[in-house]
């Protein structure tokens, strides 16, 4: 018998698009024995909670945790809690899961048993254009944790086990909750990304994406700088988001010798604080071009270079545009 997995699904006023996601979890290529929803209606006033009392129960199996208007992370904490499998699948009421996407995630799973928290990329369902392109690799996913979200949480399976370990998913504005989720369980477990694109993501006006703005990029933020004691375990939190937010501002130049010592010996420390060499981090791709960029910023912020930085930026470009114009000599001979 495979692993059984349980779909976390909370929705509020979504009549519009859930049966279509109700039909997508329905004809996955994986037993029907082996996967349930575990939905929540969040005081929805629409036909949500018809079309789930229609699908749930009937054509497929699962529950109807709760009905009372909670939010989402109080909503996703309580599907969790009331959970009976390890592994957990989430998907938005108005997303597609592609026909493989359980089966290739248990499959992953079941041969990395350290991976807690396993992604895919999403394509955009009126056009099959790939959304994202997140990092795959652990260390990549978790290193790009203190800068951005690179984990899309409608596509993710995760182990209940460590879920809770972590504490749960916390109330919190909708688009917080699951990074907030992530930095506790990225103390804890492994992150793994699928690339290929197992789930197809509505965009449209109601859409989370449709509604991300400054406003979302500044709570994002906030409770980035909230989580700077996990995020930068070992380093003065202050110096902390000095250090975030200076990575974060590419045309800042104001970047000292000191910072770069520092830079590098907050992901040291972040890896010791996993268990793992202090190299974890400072070999990433991500963590190497950022480095490089700050070193270059150095560079270009020194007295005698920085006045003139503006002249030499237009010499080179001149200069790289002559070279690619000039004739090949030997082609003209």
């Amino acid at each position: 018998m495979p692993p059984r997995v349980t779909w976390l699904l909370p929705v509020r006023n979504g009549e519009q698009y859930l049966e279509r996601t109700l039909i997508s979890i329905a004809e996955q290529d994986y037993p029907d024995t082996a996967h349930t929803v575990y939905a929540w209606d969040d005081g929805s006033s629409d036909g949500t909670p018809d079309l789930l009392r229609k699908w749930i129960g009937r054509e497929v199996q699962g529950r109807i945790i709760g009905s009372e208007r909670i939010g989402l992370g109080r909503a996703l904490a309580q599907l969790t809690a009331n959970a009976q499998t390890e592994l957990l699948a989430r998907i938005d009421a108005d997303d597609h899961a592609e026909s493989d996407r359980i089966r290739r995630q248990v499959e992953y799973l079941c041969d990395h048993r350290k991976v807690g928290v396993l992604g895919t990329q999403m394509h955009r369902l009126d056009s099959k254009e790939t959304l994202t392109h997140h990092p795959t690799q652990d260390a990549e996913i978790r290193w790009a944790l203190r800068f951005t979200n690179p984990v899309s949480h409608p596509t993710v399976m995760m182990r209940r086990s460590a879920v809770l370990e972590a504490g749960n998913y916390r109330d919190l504005p909708p688009g917080n909750e699951d990074y907030d989720l992530w930095v506790r369980m990225a103390l804890i477990v492994q992150f793994g990304t699928l690339d290929q694109p197992l789930l197809g993501y509505r965009i449209h006006d109601d859409s989370a994406t449709a509604g991300w703005n400054d406003d979302h990029g500044k709570r994002f933020y906030q409770m980035r700088n909230a989580l700077i004691d996990r995020l930068l375990p070992g380093t003065d939190p202050v110096a902390g988001r000095h250090l975030l937010d200076l990575v974060r501002k590419p045309e800042d130049l104001n970047v000292s010798a000191e910072d770069l010592m520092r830079f590098r010996h907050a992901a040291m420390m972040a890896a010791r604080a996993c268990r793992y060499n202090p190299t974890f981090y400072t070999s990433t791709q991500l963590f190497k071009q950022q480095y490089e960029n700050l070193k270059t910023r150095r560079f270009k912020g020194q007295p005698l270079i920085r006045p003139v930085w503006p002249i030499l930026k237009r010499a080179n470009q001149l200069l790289h545009k002559t070279s690619k114009s000039a004739p090949n000599k030997s082609t003209a001979a």
